[in-house]
């Protein structure tokens, strides 16, 4: 029995959510390189307008908040989609985060987990998610629970 349930983001919840993670998805894309840091607040943003038009309604997107079932608690977040690819539909994970508090406890384990009967619940059978290199403790988790790097990109910056 899992410890963890997912529970429909608030409107709230999700305000606060949006302000947080388009922050943190700028000041990652910084840390890989990707953007500069005086554009990257504008392209996180036009990043999430874009893939959420119509915010928590928007269709085939799951933005769910991971509930402790015990405590009611709620100890991080997590937002998904089915998207497809060929003749394929899966789900894509593009925000999963534990709270600060609450890591080290196996709710990150146990969330992953509860998404897999999730999926398998929905007639999928593949779930896909991209993470930032730099993000050791991130990759550890994932692997942990079977998921597997399928694309690496390196790159090398010359002065």
């Amino acid at each position: 029995m899992s410890m963890v349930e997912f529970q429909p983001m608030t409107p709230s919840d999700y305000q606060s959510w949006l302000r947080v993670v388009t922050k943190n998805y700028a000041e990652e894309n910084v840390a890989a390189g990707r953007w500069t840091r005086e554009e990257a607040m504008s392209r996180s943003e036009h990043d999430f307008a874009s893939l959420l038009p119509d915010g928590l309604s928007t269709a085939s997107n799951y933005l769910r908040s991971i509930v402790d079932e015990r405590s009611s608690e709620r100890v991080g977040v997590v937002w998904y989609a089915v998207r497809r690819e060929g003749d394929r539909d899966y789900v894509f994970i593009y925000d999963f985060e534990i709270f600060e508090a609450h890591r080290r406890k196996s709710y990150g384990t146990e969330a992953l987990m509860h998404l897999d009967g999730v999926v398998r619940r929905m007639g999928l059978s593949l779930i896909s998610l991209r993470v930032f290199a730099h993000n050791r403790a991130a990759r550890d988790i994932y692997g942990k629970v079977g998921y597997e790097e399928k694309d690496i990109i390196m790159s090398k910056l010359l002065s």
